[in-house]
C-alpha cells in the first residue's frame, strides 16, 4: 500500500469514529465493524451484519487493507457507549469517499428504513421535493422529513432481492421515463449533437481525448436534433435497485442527486455503460449492440418524434458517452478516470 492509499484509509477509519460520537444517540449501542470497502459500519450481532451485507459488501479491498480492517474489527475501536431511546439504527453509509462534507445514512433494518443526514438545507429540501414530484411516474421509496436532526430525512428501506435480468431493467427505465414525458412535456426541446458535445472549453487533454471518440460521429449525426427530458443521472445497479418496499416488489429509483433534463436516453445508456464498467456485466450492452432490443428502440424513440436507425446504435451511445464524460468526469478534473473510459469505450466502439 503506498503512502497515499496509506492516509486516505486511515483517515476513512477515523471518520467512522466521529460520526458514531455524533450520532451514537441514534445508534444501537455496542461493538461496531467496518466493511472493506471503506464505506459502511455495522453493528457487530449477526443478524446485523447478515442484514447488511446485500447493501455494503459489494466491493471488496485490497489484501491489505482487508487485513488492516479485519484487526480493527476484532477490537473495540468502533464501539457506541450510549444508549437513548431513539438509538435504533445499525449501520452507517458514507458516500463520497474523501470528501470533508458528505452524506451520511443511517439504516435501521429492524425499522426498514434509512435517515439521511444532507450537506445543507437546501439539498435535503430538493430530496423531499423530488419525491413529492417524482414518485408517481418512478418507483420510489416514501420520503418523510426528520425533525431531530438538521437536514435530515427518512427513506423507506427497500429490501433487496435476486435481481431479474437487465432486460427487465431497461424496459423498466423506458416505461418510466416515456409516462414522465407523457405528462410533463407538452413541447420537447431539442437540441443538435454539436450543442451537446460541445467541448471547446475543457483542457487540451480532454479535448483529444473527447474528440477521438467524437471522430467517430457522421455529419448526420453531428447535426442530428435530439430531445432531452428529466433524466436521473447517476443511474446504476445500486441507484435502480431491485427488492421489497412497503409490500411492493419490483425496481426502485434512488438517490436523485444529478437529476436534471438531459438527453433523454441518457439515464438507458448510463445505466449499460456503468453496468458493464463496474460490474463487470456486458450483457446489456452486447445485447443492445447486436441489436436485441432494436424493436423496443425503435418505439421509443418514436415515442420522442425521431426515427431509430438500427446503424447508428454506436453513434447513439457515442453522443451519450462524450455528454457523460465532459459532465460528470472531465468536470471533476479526473484525467485519469476519463482515460479509462475512453479506453473502454474505444474498445466496444472499435
Amino acid at each position: 500500500m503506498n503512502l497515499k492509499k496509506l492516509k486516505q484509509t486511515l483517515h476513512e477509519i477515523r471518520y467512522f469514529k466521529k460520526i458514531i460520537k455524533k450520532y451514537g444517540d441514534f445508534l444501537l449501542q455496542g461493538r461496531y465493524r467496518l466493511f472493506p470497502s471503506l464505506r459502511a459500519i455495522v453493528n457487530d450481532n449477526a443478524q446485523s451484519v447478515e442484514k447488511a451485507k446485500p447493501y455494503f459488501e459489494k466491493n471488496k479491498g485490497a489484501s491489505k487493507t482487508a487485513s488492516l480492517i479485519n484487526k480493527i474489527n476484532k477490537t473495540n475501536y468502533y464501539f457506541n457507549k450510549r444508549k437513548c431511546a431513539l438509538g435504533k439504527y445499525e449501520a452507517v453509509y458514507s458516500a463520497n469517499n474523501y470528501d470533508k462534507v458528505r452524506e451520511i445514512k443511517l439504516f435501521s433494518f429492524a425499522q426498514k428504513e434509512i435517515l439521511t443526514v444532507c450537506t445543507d438545507k437546501k439539498t435535503c429540501g430538493k430530496q423531499i421535493l423530488q419525491y413529492e414530484t417524482l414518485h408517481n411516474y418512478f418507483g420510489m421509496p416514501r420520503v418523510d422529513k426528520f425533525d431531530e436532526i438538521e437536514n435530515a430525512y427518512k427513506i423507506s428501506m427497500v429490501e433487496v432481492l435476486t435481481r431479474p435480468s437487465d432486460d427487465d431493467a431497461l424496459k423498466v427505465i423506458i416505461e418510466c421515463t416515456l409516462k414522465f414525458r407523457e405528462e410533463n412535456y407538452a413541447n420537447l426541446k431539442r437540441k443538435t449533437v454539436s450543442e451537446i458535445l460541445n467541448f471547446d472549453s475543457e483542457s487540451e487533454e480532454t479535448r483529444e481525448m473527447l474528440s477521438e471518440l467524437a471522430s467517430k460521429l457522421t455529419p448526420d449525426m453531428l447535426g442530428a436534433e435530439l430531445p432531452t427530458c428529466f433524466q436521473h443521472g447517476d443511474l446504476s445497479r445500486d441507484n435502480l435497485i431491485y427488492g421489497k418496499c412497503e409490500d411492493v416488489t419490483g425496481f426502485w429509483w434512488i438517490d436523485w442527486e444529478h437529476a436534471r433534463d438531459r438527453v433523454f436516453f441518457y439515464d438507458y445508456f448510463f445505466y449499460v455503460l456503468n453496468t458493464a464498467m463496474y460490474f463487470s456485466d456486458k450483457s446489456a450492452l452486447n445485447s443492445y449492440l447486436s441489436g436485441k432490443y432494436d424493436d423496443c428502440l425503435t418505439n421509443w424513440f418514436e415515442q420522442f418524434g425521431i426515427t431509430y436507425d438500427a446503424s447508428c446504435r454506436k453513434e447513439y451511445f457515442i453522443v451519450f458517452a462524450i455528454d457523460f464524460l465532459k459532465q460528470r468526469v472531465s468536470a471533476l478534473g479526473n484525467i485519469k478516470a476519463l482515460k479509462n473510459y475512453c479506453d473502454f469505450i474505444k474498445e466496444i466502439i472499435k
